[in-house]
């Protein structure tokens, strides 16, 4: 065979989990075979922790390569196969245009072409572009999830803030919810509050303030007993109910309540203020004067 069509095999770091490799380096083994290993002088120089010093060979024979685990720890794998166990020395095992080799956390490819010619994939130039453009998209892919991430916790926020639980508005803290419990309104009755300050009553228009309200404290202070307030208590002592009544009627007025909606009110302001600023316009005055003219004629 020609010398200048004696095939060489070419081996491509597809993937590595391990720092000290890099994707994309490129190892050429001619005829004369070359050894793999960690430390030392190699063909194949692969600086992972689970290769070996003395890894493996690569053997070229009858026109075809071999590869050979010299008796390494963690083993060599072609095609998913591990080609002896620990520390035993493997048989030859042959590879080709396309063989997957993993040694330790780093997966090589084999490409095997004659003389000097290579492909898309195993020539470095090639190899180099490719993987900086692997690496970009995966960049701005990074960026895209990094951008969606941050949109959905905002999201997340906003709906743990205003209470949505649930994009049609109801969750479990959302007080509008009838399955809503407010815990903390629980807490207070059961366990109280630190805060001097903290109201732990609220007004209510059906009930009477009791002992435990500032108003009725204060009262009591200043000789209240109890009662309607006044020289006589002729005061009233319940709360005041809410009435509807007719606009600007006093408390108590029986004036008959004429209920009128608020758009039908809108609308007749409307017409009254346009009737006013009708009435104001020049225009109207000079329709005036003509119809005076007229009349004298």
């Amino acid at each position: 065979m020609e010398e200048s069509r004696i095939p060489c095999v070419r081996i491509i770091v597809k993937s590595s989990e391990d720092e000290n490799v890099a994707a994309g380096t490129l190892y050429i083994v001619t005829c004369k075979g070359g050894s793999i290993g960690s430390k030392g002088a190699h063909e194949v120089f692969l600086q992972d922790l689970g290769c070996s010093k003395h890894h493996g060979r690569i053997i070229f024979s009858d026109n075809k390569y071999y590869l050979r685990d010299l008796g390494s720890r963690n083993g060599t794998y072609v095609n998913g196969t591990r080609l002896s166990a620990a520390k035993q020395e493997s048989e030859n095992k042959e590879i080709g245009h396309g063989t997957n080799i993993q040694i330790g956390k780093s997966k090589l490819l084999c490409h095997v072409h004659p003389g000097n010619e290579t492909c898309f994939e195993c020539e470095p130039g090639v190899v180099k572009q490719t993987l900086e453009e692997e690496a970009r998209q995966e960049a701005l892919l990074s960026v895209g999830r990094g951008k969606d991430k941050l949109r959905q916790n905002r999201l997340q926020n906003l709906k743990k803030k205003y209470g949505l639980g649930r994009g049609d508005g109801v969750g479990e803290n959302n007080p509008q919810d009838p399955k809503y419990v407010d815990r903390a309104s629980v807490r207070r009755k059961v366990q109280g509050s630190d805060n001097p300050h903290e109201k732990t009553e609220a007004a209510h228009i059906d009930k009477s303030l009791g002992q435990e309200n500032k108003g009725f404290n204060m009262l009591s202070k200043m000789g209240w007993k109890g009662g309607g307030l006044g020289k006589d208590e002729e005061g009233k002592a319940e709360p005041i109910k809410v009435e509807l009544r007719a606009e600007k009627s006093g408390l108590g007025s029986n004036v008959p309540v004429v209920e009128v909606s608020r758009r039908s009110k809108d609308r007749a302001d409307i017409w009254l203020k346009t009737q006013k600023r009708f009435g104001n316009t020049p225009l109207l005055s000079a329709f005036n004067v003509e119809s005076e003219e007229d009349d004298a004629n």
